[in-house]
């Protein structure tokens, strides 16, 4: 209750800018080399001062009383400057500053700039030592804070100026009254509204108790209508249930035993409660010209309602978790506080939905009544109730189902890429598995290069030697030694290429992204390998097949393009979508069971989908009757039975 009489964040005058607050104890306040303005020309008189602090206790709120305070002391008091400081920032804050708001100039105080450096400092001391301080300046001005609130922890206070001639004793004792009449008028407020809460919470009560001895229904809803126009201070109140589909039927309206319910005036309200579909459950209408939802979300209809009604405020109010009642209340006059009025019509109505929904509970419903005929009809005739429950169980085996054939289904790559020996040449090492992932140019596989090193130093030696013959040969102008020496260069260069190329080829590198299907070669490490023989089997991940194996007895109702639905056991809880891309002719035994193999591709971005995971398909065969679906197989297999 304590926010609702804060003086927090004033907006009935602008605040001045905030001062810098010192630690306590901080040094003494230095005088402002400005001076301040000169005092007015007023006789103070106690007697009408202590006669105005006393009849500012009639003020409602906040925003009334500091302005009047104000005006108060600049009056009976010689005044001069008056401002309400306010602490600023969030609590534990290592850095808070204050907030001065003026009390008795709407815009800033000419003595503002003279005192606000002195006001800051004074502010925070009168805070930390929670007394009243005071601070001359020049002899000219004085300057008085004290703590507005009465606890300990005070965050805000009083600041007042009185300059020359004035009396220290007479400031303090008027910034004492003053400080005192703030907390008497906060305390007050406070008892107001905690009377107020718990007269509220009585008649709240008295609804709960006047519904809970209702004997009908129709009894409770009439009761509630008529206690909540009292309890709101409403001029009519109308009460509605809310259907599935989100259509609402007025069921009782204060004032009135009974009303057509096809008139037009029910079916209009009835339209302006189903259009209030915000997230909020009250909407307001405090000028009767906008309805706003607590969502900020505007209602032209409910607006529209109210105008034609001659309402000045309503509020529509439903139960946003039972969401089967809605309550409509009209008002006559326009709320002064409409955030108040809204949050009391709301908790009310709220209250009254619920009471009412425990109150329905009591009573039979139709469905319920239904239920119990069919039940002494079931006790009275137990051959009747057999032969129902049979048809019931008939009539729902006819009924279309959506139908998928169910299968066991693997995955293999769309595609395979084989890589193999580039020449003859002994395995030094293997570096993947079966099931590693790899990127395009990953290095599988390394070969044992030390034979074709040999056989390159040996070529470069019989290049060089082959060179020198040619060289020596043009120089004894030999020419036919040289042209045959020359043909043993080229010879010897190109064996050499091929063996340079063969020694950039040790690395067997993956052509593609994939996962190795085969080619485990961990244990054939020293082997020797044949020219083109295969090392390595890689699929692609970037679509994966699955290969549904359909029953030899499903497979008629399995067609080409069908939807099929896959779920692995490696991901239970994702499914694959695709379609049937190809039937095998020919069946299989996989399993010991003769199966025919469905070819579904399926999209693998993600790279989830690995070669060899198994799990379950559905393959969808049309509508199907609900006994087709259940038992199809057993039939089938009856059928095969009876006609050998």
């Amino acid at each position: 209750m304590w926010h609702n009489v804060q003086f927090r964040g004033a907006g009935m005058m602008r605040p001045v800018q905030p001062a810098e607050a010192p630690e306590s104890g901080s040094a003494p306040v230095s005088p402002p080399p400005a001076q301040p303005p000169a005092p007015p020309a007023v006789q103070p008189d106690p007697a009408r001062l202590i006669e105005g602090l006393g009849s500012l206790q009639q003020a409602r709120s906040a925003t009334e009383l500091l302005p009047q305070l104000g005006r108060l002391l600049s009056a009976e008091a010689s005044v001069t400057g008056a401002w309400l400081a306010v602490q600023t920032g969030q609590a534990g804050q290592p850095q808070r500053g204050w907030q001065f708001v003026p009390l008795i100039d709407a815009q800033d105080n000419p003595l503002w700039p003279v005192v606000s450096a002195s006001a800051g400092k004074l502010v925070a001391q009168s805070v930390a030592t929670h007394q009243q301080a005071s601070a001359e300046l020049n002899g000219k001005a004085l300057l008085i804070a004290c703590p507005a609130t009465g606890n300990a922890q005070s965050d805000e206070a009083l600041v007042l100026c009185f300059t020359s001639p004035f009396r220290a004793e007479h400031a303090a004792c008027v910034a004492r009254l003053a400080t005192a009449t703030i907390q008497q008028w906060r305390s007050a407020r406070m008892l107001e509204l905690a009377a107020e809460q718990s007269h509220a919470s009585q008649r709240l009560v008295g609804l709960g108790h006047a519904l809970a001895a209702a004997t009908t229904v129709e009894t409770a809803h009439v009761t509630a209508v008529n206690q909540l126009q009292q309890l709101l201070g409403a001029t009519q109140v109308w009460l509605a249930r809310i259907d599935a589909t989100g259509r609402a039927k007025i069921t009782a309206v204060s004032g009135l035993e009974s009303f057509d319910a096809a008139s037009p005036a029910l079916q209009s309200a009835e339209s302006a409660i189903q259009s209030c579909r915000g997230n909020g459950p009250v909407w307001f209408c405090p000028d009767s010209s906008r309805a706003t939802s607590c969502d900020g979300e505007d209602n032209l209809e409910l607006a529209e309602w109210l105008q034609i009604n001659g309402a000045k405020s309503g509020a529509v109010v439903k139960d946003a978790k039972i969401g089967r009642t809605a309550v409509l209340a009209v008002f006559s006059e326009p709320v002064a506080d409409a955030e108040s009025a809204t949050r009391r019509t709301g908790q009310a109505a709220l209250f009254a939905c619920g009471q009412l929904e425990l109150v329905s509970n009591r009573f039979e419903l139709p469905g319920s009544r239904l239920l119990r005929r069919t039940r002494d009809v079931l006790r009275q005739n137990l051959v009747r109730g057999v032969l129902i429950g049979l048809g019931a169980i008939a009539a729902l085996l006819l009924v279309p189902f959506p139908a998928r054939i169910g299968c066991d289904t693997r995955l293999e790559p769309v595609a395979r890429r084989f890589v193999a020996a580039p020449f003859e040449a002994t395995l030094e090492r293997s570096l993947v598995r079966n099931g590693d992932a790899v990127k395009a140019g990953d290095v599988l596989a390394v070969l044992d290069g030390r034979t074709h090193r040999m056989e390159q130093s040996a070529l470069e030696a019989e290049l060089a030697a082959a060179g020198k013959k040619r060289d020596s040969s043009l120089a004894a102008g030999n020419v036919a030694d040289a042209q045959m020496a020359k043909k043993d260069c080229q010879r010897i260069e190109s064996r050499l290429e091929l063996v340079r190329q063969q020694l950039n080829e040790l690395e067997i590198r993956a052509p593609v992204d994939g996962v190795v299907v085969s080619g485990d070669l961990d244990t054939a490490e020293g082997v020797s390998l044949t020219l083109g023989q295969t090392l390595f089997e890689i699929g692609p991940l970037d679509r994966i097949r699955a290969e549904i194996l359909v029953p030899e007895t499903d497979i008629r109702h399995v067609r080409n393009a069908a939807d099929v639905r896959v779920r692995l056991e490696s991901w239970p809880f994702a499914t694959w979508p695709g379609k049937v891309t190809r039937v095998h002719q020919r069946s299989e035994i996989i399993d010991e069971q003769n199966c025919f193999i469905a070819e579904v591709e399926l999209d693998n971005p993600d790279g989830r989908l690995r070669p060899g995971m198994k799990g379950h398909a559905g393959i969808a065969a049309g509508w199907k009757p609900l006994g087709w679906i259940w038992m199809h197989r057993a039939w089938d297999r009856f059928r095969y039975l009876l006609v050998w």
